[in-house]
């Protein structure tokens, strides 16, 4: 299998725990056009993407999505945390144009650092030329954010727009039963409506939650109940 190119700074960070989705777990009602999208970006069809939402729209959580179904494919691919390393040298990204796919999360951390949009500019030329494809998240279109180089801002832009809403009710229900599935739960009708009436909006704080109820289980061995995700809610808001 191919591995997953990634630097060393990164792995550093306490962001491999993050749980992993298929880009077919995501409830087609909020991610259908882009989930598409990110399959034809694998395909080579799209070559670019911007991906545009708020906090808790999902960004983060389609990232992880598209970066396992590029592993699984035997692609090289990355997702640099751009808010993360932020104040790291921006010479980490040397050597990130020779991936297949390249994911940028959070693009606005750094647009306004001369040091990181000249080594992005310099990654996102060699990167086009090798033929890899790039994903961009930010809450807004590059077009409209504050950018120091505007030769970065023009190629970034050129990648095509798709724009993610806050989940509704039913976007998190579709994610709870679809986990529940993966990891073999029986879920009462009364557990997945007092998930969802008391759980976080965010799409990312509510798979969070269901991570946690997920560890809860496996070690209590006692299957989800009221009191399980009365128990994780309350560590949440500790």
């Amino acid at each position: 299998m191919t591995e997953c190119v990634m630097p060393v700074e990164q792995l550093l960070l306490p962001l491999k725990s993050a749980p992993i989705w298929s880009l077919r777990d995501l409830p087609a009602s909020t991610f259908g056009p882009i989930r598409q999208a990110l399959f034809d970006c694998l395909d080579g069809i799209l070559p670019a993407i911007q991906v545009v939402g708020s906090a808790g729209s999902g960004r983060t959580l389609l990232t992880q999505a598209l970066a396992a179904e590029a592993s699984e494919r035997g692609l090289t691919v990355a997702v640099l945390p751009l808010w993360h390393v932020r104040h790291l040298s921006p010479e980490m990204v040397q050597g990130l144009e020779h991936l297949d796919v390249l994911i940028l999360d959070d693009l606005e951390a750094v647009l306004t650092d001369p040091d990181w949009t000249l080594a992005l500019f310099h990654v996102h030329n060699a990167l086009s030329q090798n033929g890899g494809r790039l994903l961009t998240t930010a809450q807004q279109p590059v077009s409209a954010l504050t950018v120091s180089l505007p030769d970065l801002q023009s190629r970034l832009a050129r990648g095509a727009v798709y724009p993610l809403t806050l989940p509704t009710d039913e976007d998190r229900l579709a994610v709870l039963q679809r986990a529940a599935e993966r990891k073999g739960w029986l879920l009462s009708d009364e557990v997945q409506r007092y998930a969802i009436a008391r759980g976080p909006r965010s799409l990312g704080r509510f798979i969070a939650l269901i991570d946690d109820l997920d560890r809860q289980n496996s070690r209590d061995k006692c299957g989800i109940q009221i009191a399980q995700v009365r128990h994780a809610l309350a560590r949440f808001h500790a």
